[in-house]
């Protein structure tokens, strides 16, 4: 709905991307007050290996596409989510793409690039990571 009426562009916005070239999406933030704050990770995939290590057989059956490692996009709200919790430590949210695996956000990360204004924040394959404007 947000994509479709164009009301998008409007919002406030946080994006989490890979740093390849490929700027994949690990994670939208979108402003949609009085709501709060809607996160959406698109779908992914982990190698055969790598998803086996990362996964169970039940997790798999229910949270992809094909039963094994295309997983599911998910929207949900922040209060929902690990980022709701800054100031537990213990607290990440994991988010992938090809290029970066498992990325483990914190709380207190995003509410600082938050707070910052930044409008996209690149993720290295080595956990590294850069604000772009």
């Amino acid at each position: 709905m947000l994509l479709t009426s164009g009301r998008l562009r409007t919002l406030r916005r946080l994006t989490y991307r890979c740093a390849t070239t490929d700027r994949c999406l690990l994670l939208e933030a979108v402003d949609v007050t009085p709501l709060g704050v809607l996160l959406h990770q698109r779908r992914y995939k982990y190698s055969p290996a790598e998803n086996e290590r990362r996964s169970s057989e039940a997790g798999r059956a229910r949270n992809t596409y094909d039963g094994a490692n295309h997983w599911r996009e998910r929207s949900y709200f922040i209060e929902t989510s690990a980022l709701a919790y800054p100031e537990d430590r213990d607290m990440h949210l994991g988010v992938s793409c090809d290029h970066v695996l498992d990325y483990m956000l914190t709380g207190a990360e995003f509410v600082r690039d938050w707070e910052a204004g930044h409008a996209e924040v690149r993720v290295q394959s080595d956990g590294s990571r850069y604000a772009i404007g």
